[in-house]
């Protein structure tokens, strides 16, 4: 592998010529290098797997990407190199996030209010919350309504609590492609 950085012809080129050289760029300098041969072995569970998921990311991408108004808004969103492709793509393949659990607002009353942050790619298209008590029986469940600003997503308790020791919140967080992630949090 012949290594060149002062060379204008090759410097930080990259990619396959023909199927004889393939140029690399490694720590700020380019290398010429053989094609490497493909490998004998077939792909493993875990590769399949991951090709499976970037099928499916594909797939709803190019749903989406063909409704009009959701196009919009991924063009909106796309910013420099980011194409509403690779976002869509993106937004796929990473699920929406719960940042945080506010329950500065909870006491353990009825009407008590939790609010819950929760961010994604696009938007977060639904929140719920669940709340168990110290020995793990669900106390109540329920759906968080967005705030009037969109800053916060906002649950009213509708059981109370006499005593909220041990007492576990676990807020998800679900996106327009139908992916959740969660957070808990426990009261001491």
């Amino acid at each position: 592998m012949s290594n060149s950085s002062q060379n204008v012809n090759v410097r930080k080129l990259r990619g396959k010529f023909g199927d004889q050289i393939v140029y690399k760029v490694r720590y700020g300098k380019s290398y010429a290098a053989d094609v490497p041969a493909p490998s004998s072995k077939g792909p493993n569970a875990v590769q399949d797997k991951i090709r499976l998921k970037f099928k499916m990311a594909t797939i709803w991408a190019k749903a989406v990407l063909a409704d009009p108004a959701k196009l919009a808004i991924y063009k909106a969103l796309a910013k420099g190199p980011m194409t509403p492709w690779m976002l869509a793509i993106t937004n796929y393949l990473r699920p929406p996030k719960v940042e945080e659990i506010d329950l500065s607002e909870y006491q353990g009353h009825v009407g008590d209010q939790i609010n819950i942050a929760a961010v994604d790619i696009t938007t977060v298209k639904s929140v719920s919350i669940t709340i168990k008590d110290s020995t793990g029986a669900v106390v109540e469940t329920g759906a968080c309504q967005p705030d009037d600003i969109g800053l916060f997503w906002v649950y009213t308790a509708t059981t109370a609590i006499a005593n909220l020791t041990g007492v576990v919140v676990t807020a998800t967080a679900k996106n327009d492609a139908k992916h959740s992630g969660s957070l808990s949090v426990t009261i001491a």
